[in-house]
């Protein structure tokens, strides 16, 4: 494992090196845990980024989807004529006319709901393609999609989750039921709750969200033949992994995964929501097949508003019991999965909620169940966390409440429950495999920096001020799991005969920095400058295989393999030294500060990186390369606590977020400067599920909320100057010992905005409000506990 290690400082702070070099400032023991600019920003802040949109060749034709208006119903007819007599169009296209046969869904689903790429007989959620035309030009597509006229006949719309799960109105009638996934309660001897002397119950609700990354989706789809004349699919995709893109195009189209290539060029920020392949890609693919010309599709705003799968849509029903004292010992907790009109990942993310159902507490007694159901909604995926903020939303919610009950603080409640370090590792009821954990350590960490105590003396003081604003501190201690299904990545580390190298990777950057990263850990093995080491991603044409980004993965497999590749080239490089210095390559060391081969003792007489490069190139004829494919022994687990303080206006409701404070331990640190920019994000769009967003409809199933000037955002006009407090707990499930970062402060900072928000209506009598903590809500909240009150 890779040691932590000294960060360069002078009065300012860290120092953002761009060279790589390792004397600068205060000794620098190692490039890991330096904060590098990243390398990717100059290009973006010049010249700007390659997005597929700019990249469609100019004889490419436009594609425009024709979306259903009603939310269910079944489709007499669609008529095309007017539009394709259109000025500018080629094609008006439906599903009769692609011919394609719907594909199986996930193996863990139910296969009688089955998702069509355009909508054949019925239609089941506003949004839902119907028919695509192809057109010349975007806006001649876009007037000729008006003119198709679809025939709808209506069908009862379900969209609360607990009225499809009675089965009233079914949305696939073949499968007899609405429920695609379920997980059984588990069974005990008796009730796990017999022997607490306090129990607290709760009914809620973790709602509906939009992931809204900045870049929507897009593709270019182009067919060409190969030299042995066979037909070959180019498609660039908008996706956070370009090997299970081609994978699924080539299952699709019929063909052999070398008849597909899939390039993920500049991906504008995923969230989860761009982790598999849409309809719209598979259709783009047919298509172009279909007419022999390239195609293109990019699209709007409101189109992912409805179009991008939607995250979370959880309903809980929890239960939480223990001792008088603060000692819990039983928890069940019943999900029901909002899935959407067709049932995606989202339907299985109950699976990841359940193994993390008990957080960071050791609970002896653990029941979870869960059902998933379809609605007539936008379907659910995998967004940011993907299952695992929703069990922390859960545990948090209940142990303030179960605190509240007995008369403890929050924070004492916590740590009376926590795991303690020294059982690690350690496995929960619910089959978690959990690696380190220093949970306490991350708490007191966290309220240091707030100055816990002090805020609860501010806010007994504005009590007794019935004009003064309301002040809550609330508290969120959580775990994650990260790479949950353990997976491996791809790498490879190449040096060329001037010196410089190439590094591939299997992972996907859509933003994360995973360039800058990635040449650190190859710089730190090799001794190569860092600005002489290139990473370059997402052609599965240049890059053999890859797992993609999802589940905080990146680093702790993807800069594995790139650290492991790096030692296997260096290793190889030992060799050729050793030809060129007349030693046993055993002999041989790099001085990593240098970059130089020599024999050791004799540091004077060296090789550099560029004339070891250069022999091996004449002597096999290609540049020295190696490549790895690094496979983990498992998940790691990364950490942390959150406070947050907010201030509530007793008149309107509105809630201000005065500050933040996260300790988020993802292990070794490869860039501080990456972790702190992921976990701003973070706690942004944790905080605005607290506060306000939500994706909403009326009762006819016709989304409320279907662009930015209705679907709320926060901006940094909103959000207070987050405080990070740095831990770093190794895990020694890869060499790195890194864990992941990309989720963490979603999962952290909901729940202790929540109850941040609870806390300061506490005095009221309030002990629960359901998120989005919006104004309006608020407000009735008080009101109401003001007329209980009189």
């Amino acid at each position: 494992m890779i040691g932590m290690a000294h960060e360069a400082t002078d009065e300012h702070g860290p120092l953002q090196t761009t060279d790589g070099d390792r004397q600068t400032g205060t000794e620098i023991v190692s490039i890991i845990g330096t904060s590098v600019a990243r390398s990717e920003d100059p290009a973006f802040l010049t010249v700007g980024g390659k997005y597929i949109d700019d990249l469609a060749p100019e004889n490419a034709l436009f594609l425009t989807f024709v979306r259903s208006v009603m939310a269910h119903a079944t489709l007499s007819a669609v008529a095309t004529g007017e539009a394709k007599a259109m000025p500018g169009v080629v094609a008006v296209l439906t599903a009769s006319d692609l011919d394609f046969d719907d594909q199986p869904g996930h193996p863990m689903l139910n296969q009688s709901m089955r998702r069509p790429i355009l909508a054949r007989d019925r239609v089941r959620y506003v949004g839902e393609s119907v028919a695509v035309v192809v057109s010349h030009t975007r806006e001649q597509g876009v007037d000729a999609a008006e003119l198709v006229e679809i025939s709808y006949e209506g069908l009862p719309v379900v969209l609360d989750p607990q009225e499809s799960l009675a089965g009233t109105t079914l949305l696939f009638p073949e499968a007899e039921t609405n429920v695609s996934f379920a997980i059984p309660r588990p069974e005990f001897d008796g009730d796990i709750f017999a022997d607490c002397e306090v129990r607290v119950d709760l009914s809620f609700r973790n709602h509906r969200l939009a992931p809204c990354p900045l870049e929507g989706r897009s593709t270019i789809a182009r067919w060409d033949s190969d030299a042995e004349g066979r037909e070959v699919l180019t498609q660039w995709s908008s996706t956070q992994g370009a090997h299970a893109t081609r994978d699924t195009l080539a299952t699709a189209m019929g063909v052999e995964t070398d008849q597909v290539r899939v390039i993920a060029p500049d991906i504008g920020g995923g969230f989860g929501a761009k982790n598999g392949t849409y309809p719209e890609d598979i259709v783009a693919a047919l298509v172009a097949r279909k007419l022999q010309t390239p195609v293109r599709w990019a699209e709007t705003r409101s189109e992912g508003m409805v179009g991008l799968v939607h995250g979370r849509g959880q309903d809980y029903v929890a239960s939480l019991g223990g001792t008088k004292d603060g000692r819990v010992s039983a928890y069940r907790l019943h999900v029901t999965q909002d899935g959407g009109a067709y049932p995606e990942i989202g339907s299985v993310l109950p699976f990841m909620t359940s193994i993390m159902t008990s957080g960071s507490y050791d609970i002896a007694n653990v029941e979870f169940s869960a059902n998933s159901v379809m609605t007539n909604t936008v379907p659910i995926g995998a967004y940011r966390g993907a299952g695992r903020p929703e069990a922390a939303a859960a545990i948090e919610r209940m142990m303030d409440l179960f605190a509240a009950k007995i008369g403890l603080d929050p924070v004492e409640i916590r740590k009376r429950n926590f795991h303690q370090p020294e059982a690690f590792p350690l496995t929960t009821p619910t089959g978690a495999n959990m690696d380190t954990g220093e949970y306490a350590k991350a708490l007191d960490a966290a309220l240091e920096q707030a100055n816990y105590e002090q805020l609860r003396k501010q806010q007994a003081e504005r009590l007794t001020d019935p004009q003064a604003k309301l002040l809550g501190i609330g508290v969120s201690c959580y775990v994650e799991i990260a790479n949950p299904m353990a997976s491996g990545e791809y790498g490879s580390m190449e040096v060329r005969p001037d010196g410089s190298a190439l590094v591939l990777t299997g992972s996907s950057a859509h933003g994360q920095g995973h360039h800058t990263a990635f040449a650190q850990v190859a710089s730190e093995v090799t001794g190569i400058a860092f600005d002489q080491i290139e990473v370059r991603h997402g052609d599965t044409a240049e890059v053999p295989r890859g797992g993609g980004t999802g589940g905080s993965k990146s680093m702790q497999v993807g800069g594995s393999a790139v650290m492991e590749a790096s030692q296997a080239a260096v290793d190889l490089a030992k060799e050729v030294a050793a030809q060129l210095l007349e030693a046993n390559p055993a002999d041989i060391v790099l001085d990593a500060e240098t970059g130089r081969f020599s024999v050791a003792g004799t540091p004077a007489l060296a090789r550099s990186w560029a004339e070891v490069a250069t022999a091996y190139k004449d002597e096999d004829g290609s540049n020295l390369r190696a490549e790895i494919d690094f496979n983990p022994p498992g998940a790691t687990f990364p950490f942390g606590a959150h406070v947050a303080v907010v201030e509530v206006d007793r008149l309107t409701g509105e809630v201000d977020l005065l500050r933040h404070i996260a300790c988020d331990d993802a292990g070794t640190m490869i860039n501080p400067m990456l972790v702190e920019g992921q976990v701003h994000g973070g706690i942004a769009s944790g905080a605005a599920q607290a506060l306000m967003e939500e994706f909403s409809y009326d009762e006819l199933g016709n989304p409320l909320t279907a662009n930015f000037m209705s679907y709320p955002l926060l901006s940094a006009a909103e959000l207070p100057s987050f405080e990070r407090v740095p831990m770093e707990t190794p895990t020694p499930r890869n060499p790195l010992g890194a864990k992941g970062i990309g989720e963490s402060a979603t999962i952290g900072s909901t729940p202790a905005v929540q109850n941040a928000v609870v806390d300061a209506l506490t005095s009221f009598g309030i002990r629960h409000l359901d998120i989005p903590a919006t104004p309006q809500r608020v407000w009735a909240a008080l009101n109401s506990a003001s007329t209980q009150a009189d």
